[in-house]
């Protein structure tokens, strides 16, 4: 509390002119000057310990004795008072100190600062005294309370239901709790003085506790204690020093808890941990290793039908028999991947990797691939657009295909013949965020409200004789239920028993209203019957050629008989060898242009085989053939040297076409300065790096390469997009997602003609070495941003 300001001073004066003067001149002092014409009514005003200072005008003898009076209040019988007087009359026999107590004499005329010098000097006295009252009437309630806080403590103490142990200097007892006479077995009397050693089953550890709360002021450990039985027990101890006010060290004091049953259950918990985490690896490794046992013969099904298709391409009788092998293959094939997905997830490595992509053409592309099936099934297959949706997003493309194609299957399965399907795609704001909503709506059987809590988990379907009738594992709603948590969204479920379904998959945009760009549905229409039309054409050319020699290394005999039908029918030369040093081998001492290795190869794996090939300087592209497909095992492939990674089973159209771009991309690195291979009349690579220098538009060295075109075209159509995820790279500090990009365009770059992006992508490679803020990388980042400008004009149209 502020005293001056609670302090009153009273002026006892008949003369107004004087209180004004005498006002103004404490003004500074913030007090509350209260004025009385005469000592009785001053009496009137002192009721209290406030009034700090009385100051009176003293004219004559008689106002002496007035002041006289003025001591007999109950409220200031030392209450310092000023007198203002004349000076013949501050020197008279009248004024007499001893007879007023505390007080202070000013002549008139007034000197302003030395009233104010002498009025804060009392002021100060008042507040010091206020203080000390106090200080003395807190010690007295301090003292009072003592006996009862002293209570108060031992009862809090015996009440805990820890045990509480005091210890004096000499390491003797002095307080032991209820608790701890109940765990001990000792009564107080027992231990009192005794030392703390008899309470531990070895003397070093109790020695180690008592030092080191000396020492830290604080200490915890684990202690093994001993009973009085001599039973002993594990405890959790945790001391303090206890020292008095004035800082000086009493002794110490612990609390400890008996942690027997406590460590007992936490090694059972770790025991079950350690088993699970044990039964967890070897599934997820039974699940690797049946994946690969159970995806290569699936390659050699789904292959060889394939193949069987276009030998009796003019035999229609023998066609739907092959179809239907080639069908329930891919089936299997589907519940292989459900099953690995489950897999992922229950072990927390389902993972998503956003990009850009357009929900209307991913829904387009659903109905594209399901179309088939629903006009088998007789059920209608459509879609719709609520409002305007944003033509890009921010998202895994794959996942979210997937998620839809796993809702649409299961709605065209449950639904009869005769019945619809919709897709309703449309956009909202959840909670601020851009999120995008796919009702999936059916009029099929539909769910009842007892089962619709079963049907997302795990191998079930509700009621157990769907799974007779309509068949599946019962995975798909599980694991799109947990790619929607993925993805930022969620899954939920109406249902109506006799009319249908609705799933509803939510997910999050990836991106803030202001970067979205939204549509209605005739636009989203128009651009999407245009990209059809380009998927058309692009399916009715003809399976590419390739040129130059291949070595498979395979050591399944059937898949290398497919491998040798798919490479040799596209008009390459192949080389088949079974085991991973023989690839080793060949590789390095047989002239070949590109290398396909199975990464699960008897005596050698091929991880091995390809750091072997690296370290040797083996330059040729590798591709990595696997049956796993899991991301890790695809990122081991990569990291270890591999060039790109197929995934069995791989179609015919798609293998062929990923050889094809790493053979492009040899032809391309070796013939730098001379001129372009057989059939390519694009400008030549120097002339290539010589046009950066300007701002004209650059052009695929395969410009004029027909069966090039449309390829390059949409390699030219994904550079912005790659442009820009190396810019939010760079923004977040991923400097792992930017070296994976640059490495990629490092590699395509030549591939596709382009050599000087494969030179930039080096150049940012050896820039990021140096850390983000590096000068060279953002230079280097402006070029790539000017290159991919021109490159654009040039396959726009713009000069």
């Amino acid at each position: 509390m502020d005293k001056a300001k609670s302090a009153q001073i009273l002026l006892i004066s008949n003369q107004d002119e004087q209180c004004r003067e005498i006002r103004s001149a404490l003004k500074s002092t913030d007090c509350d000057c209260l004025a009385a014409r005469s000592v009785d009514d001053g009496l009137e005003l002192v009721t209290g310990p406030c009034m700090a200072l009385v100051i009176a005008n003293v004219d004559d003898a008689a106002d002496f004795r007035a002041i006289r009076r003025f001591r007999h209040s109950e409220f200031v019988p030392d209450l310092p008072i000023i007198f203002l007087v004349s000076e013949s009359l501050a020197i008279s026999d009248a004024f007499d100190a001893e007879l007023y107590g505390n007080v202070d004499c000013l002549t008139k005329p007034l000197h302003h600062k030395l009233l104010l010098c002498k009025v804060q000097n009392f002021l100060k006295t008042h507040e010091l005294n206020h203080e000390l009252e106090q200080e003395m009437r807190e010690r007295q309630e301090a003292i009072a309370l003592l006996s009862d806080e002293k209570r108060y403590v031992e009862s809090l103490i015996n009440s805990s239901t820890d045990m509480i142990i005091s210890v004096d200097l000499k390491r003797r007892i002095f307080e032991f709790n209820h608790r701890a006479q109940e765990v001990f077995g000792y009564t107080k009397e027992e231990v009192l003085g005794k030392p703390i050693d008899m309470l531990y089953a070895y003397l070093d550890q109790s020695w180690c506790v008592y030092e080191n709360t000396v020492k830290r002021k604080q200490y915890t450990a684990e202690v093994i204690n001993r009973k009085k039985n001599g039973d002993l027990f594990q405890s959790m101890i945790s001391t303090s020093v206890l020292v008095e006010r004035g800082g000086k060290l009493l002794g110490t004091m612990g609390i400890s808890r008996d942690i027997t049953e406590e460590k007992r259950v936490l090694k059972q918990l770790k025991d079950a941990k350690d088993q699970a985490e044990a039964a967890n690896r070897a599934k997820g490794e039974f699940l690797t290793h049946m994946s690969h046992e159970l995806r290569t013969p699936m390659y050699g099904i789904v292959g060889y039908a394939e193949l069987l298709k276009d030998v009796l391409a003019n035999q229609p009788e023998y066609i739907d028999l092959v179809e239907t092998v080639e069908r329930n293959g891919q089936h299997l094939l589907r519940i292989i991947n459900e099953i690995l997905d489950l897999s992922r997830a229950e072990s927390g490595k389902l993972t998503v990797e956003h990009g850009q992509c357009q929900p209307y053409v991913l829904v387009n592309d659903v109905v594209n691939f399901m179309l088939a099936r629903s006009e088998e099934q007789g059920v209608t297959l459509r879609t719709e657009i609520e409002g305007m949706i944003p033509e890009t997003i921010y998202s895994d493309r794959t996942r979210v295909m997937q998620c839809l194609l796993n809702l649409v299957g299961n709605a065209v399965k449950f639904t009869s013949r005769g019945g619809e399907v919709v897709i309703c795609v449309r956009y909202l704001m959840n909670a601020g965020t851009p999120t995008l909503a796919f009702a999936v709506s059916d009029t099929g059987i539909g769910i009842p409200a007892d089962q619709l809590a079963l049907i997302m988990e795990p191998f079930e379907q509700g009621d157990p004789s769907i799974s007779v009738k309509y068949g599946g594992t019962g995975l798909g709603l599980t694991i799109t239920k947990r790619m929607a948590a993925l993805l930022g969204g969620d899954l939920v479920v109406e249902s109506e028993v006799d009319e249908g379904s609705t799933f509803t998959l939510t997910i999050d945009c990836g991106l803030d209203a202001t970067g979205i760009t939204l549509r209605d549905a005739d636009t989203l229409q128009k651009m999407t019957a245009e990209l059809n039309r380009r998927l058309r054409t692009e399916r009715s050319q003809s399976v590419p050629k390739l040129r130059g020699k291949i070595i498979v290394a395979e050591d399944n005999p059937d898949i290398q008989k497919l491998l040798r039908h798919f490479i040799t029918g596209a008009g390459a030369e192949v080389e088949i060898v079974e085991t991973g040093p023989a690839a080793l081998q060949t590789a390095l001492n047989h002239e070949s242009d590109l290398l396909i290795l199975d990464m699960r190869l008897p005596e050698m794996s091929g991880i091995e085989v390809v750091k072997h090939l690296r370290l040797n300087g083996y330059i040729r592209p590798i591709v990595g053939l696997t049956a796993a497909g899991t991301d890790k095992e695809i990122r081991r492939f990569l990291e270890s040297g591999c060039d790109d990674c197929a995934i069995k089973p791989i179609s015919r159209i798609d293998l062929i076409r990923l050889l094809r771009k790493w053979l492009r991309q040899v032809k391309s690195t070796f013939t730098l300065s001379g001129t372009l291979p057989d059939g390519a009349t694009g400008v030549e690579t120097s002339e290539i790096r010589r046009s950066v220098e300007n701002n004209s538009p650059i052009f695929s060295a395969f410009h004029n390469d027909p069966n090039m075109s449309e390829i390059i075209e949409g390699y030219v159509l994904a550079l912005p997009e790659k442009h820009d995820t190396l810019m939010r790279a760079l923004k977040a500090g991923d400097v792992a997602r930017f070296k994976t990009v640059v490495h990629g365009l490092h590699g395509s770059g030549g591939g596709f003609g382009f050599q000087i992006l494969s030179d930039i992508g080096e150049e940012l490679e050896n820039a990021i070495a140096d850390g983000i803020q590096s000068k060279d990388l953002v230079k280097t980042m402006r070029k790539l941003r000017r290159t991919i400008d021109r490159i654009s004009r040039a396959y726009s149209g713009r000069n």
